[in-house]
């Protein structure tokens, strides 16, 4: 079983054979790469059998308050979309954008209202191209999934648990 912590989230993938911290700081770390000079990372890339999982995270709790904050959605969902394409590029570019490999790209997002997490999920998909593209060879994108911990427990439990 693959687990690791990171952003303060705990991920249990019993089916990944690798899970990485992909926007790693650590020049020491093994995953490390100079991705972050030029472009944006998605969080955390777990490597299961013809899948990968793209994951970002994010918490709109203010560590001041203890309340919700609501961000900026223009700038979120520029971000979100930033954070997967400059991802899939330099993925690309190692020669791990395999033909047989899907990609699903996971916003787990806490602490933001229900309605705006299925308002994101459906803006990043009109945002990313998610399935094959008329013209295409191949899809860059499975699907595009933003969730709440709870959301990801009960819709994406397949792939493991998050905590």
């Amino acid at each position: 079983m693959a687990r690791m912590e990171t952003e303060g989230v705990r991920f249990d993938l019993p089916a990944a054979s690798r899970v990485m911290k992909f926007d790693q700081q650590d020049k020491n770390s093994p995953d490390y790469h100079l991705l972050h000079a030029e472009m944006k990372a998605v969080d955390l890339i777990a490597e299961l059998p013809g899948l990968d999982l793209y994951v970002e995270i994010k918490d709109f709790l203010n560590r001041e308050t203890g309340m919700p904050t609501t961000p900026n959605l223009e700038h979120l969902l520029e971000s979100l979309k930033y954070k997967f394409r400059d991802t899939f590029l330099f993925r690309y570019g190692q020669g791990k954008g395999e033909k047989h490999i899907l990609i699903l790209y996971v916003c787990l997002i806490e602490n933001l209202d229900t309605n705006l997490l299925m308002q994101l999920q459906k803006r990043l998909r009109k945002c990313i191209p998610v399935g094959i593209i008329n013209g295409w060879m191949r899809e860059i994108l499975h699907e595009v999934v933003v969730v709440d911990k709870d959301g990801w427990n009960r819709n994406l439990y397949s792939f493991g648990t998050v905590s």
